[in-house]
């Protein structure tokens, strides 16, 4: 995008232990370089309102690990901060999930730690640990456990910061992409649907965000059965709001895609989005 902040890539790879683990420390020398290629560069280009970003690739030397651990160092996280970097983003190819952080949660990340930080993202190979509501939803679909900790505690929220999350997903078959869903699964095990995710077809990836790492997966919700939407332009759009209970139809299993919008039915989808 033409207001997109300047991206540089770093790249490191990540050792296994070989029990499914894996652990890496973000070079503070890496970052100071990539900060300062990408200040250049956007200068050249004329774009330095827009912003800088940093984006680390964690390569994996095996691909049987589950859990990967991120070291970031608190000289690491005064670097994002004090060039104002408006995006960390960590693309780890084993467990394979993209966190990007903003600048405000690696703030509020530093305040609350003021040491060096572990973002650890582990995917859930056994699911037996759940509670009996979230393995029905997440049935077979990837499951995540995030946690930033430090040395004597764990960061519990990102304040008015937020973490954009990218699993990527496949369709099974007979899912539909507008019934795709991220899902939270809090510490008594209740399910919450993140309405604010969705999942991007040409991509293959679940996509949503965050103030606090926990428990993540991808669910999904049984289609809307209106006997009035097949082979209809917009079938997907209504499937998406329907399952997001933005907007449920005009009664008797009917959507009336062709029908006008009321003042009511409008005011009641603002509100349900708000």
């Amino acid at each position: 995008k033409s207001d997109a902040p300047t991206t540089v890539e770093i790249e490191i790879k990540a050792q296994g232990d070989g029990q499914g683990g894996a652990e890496v420390t973000v070079p503070t020398s890496a970052v100071e370089s990539a900060i300062q290629k990408a200040q250049e560069e956007a200068k050249r280009n004329g774009t330095l309102d827009n912003g800088i970003a940093v984006q680390v690739s964690v390569a994996a030397n095996s691909p049987d690990i589950d859990s990967l651990t991120v070291n970031l160092p608190k000289v690491t996280q005064e670097q994002i901060i004090d060039n104002k970097v408006q995006t960390f983003a960590l693309v780890l190819e084993r467990p394979d999930i993209t966190l990007s952080l903003n600048l405000a949660s690696v703030q509020e990340i530093n305040r609350q730690a003021n040491a060096d930080v572990q973002l650890t993202a582990t995917r859930l190979t056994d699911t037996a640990s759940l509670s009996g509501e979230a393995r029905a939803v997440v049935g077979d679909r990837p499951v995540f456990r995030l946690t930033a900790t430090y040395r004597g505690g764990q960061v519990t929220d990102f304040g008015a910061g937020s973490v954009f999350v990218e699993i990527p997903y496949t369709l099974q078959k007979g899912e539909l992409a507008s019934n795709v869903y991220a899902i939270y699964v809090d510490d008594n095990g209740k399910v919450t649907y993140l309405t604010n995710s969705i999942y991007d077809a040409k991509r293959g990836v679940v996509m949503f965000t965050t103030n606090h790492f926990s428990l993540y997966g991808i669910g999904y919700k049984a289609p809307a059965t209106f006997s009035d939407i097949k082979d209809h332009w917009a079938e997907d759009d209504i499937q998406f709001v329907a399952a997001r209970g933005l907007l449920n139809g005009t009664g008797n299993n009917q959507f009336s895609p062709d029908g006008a919008m009321t003042r009511g039915m409008f005011v009641t989808a603002l509100g349900r989005l708000a």
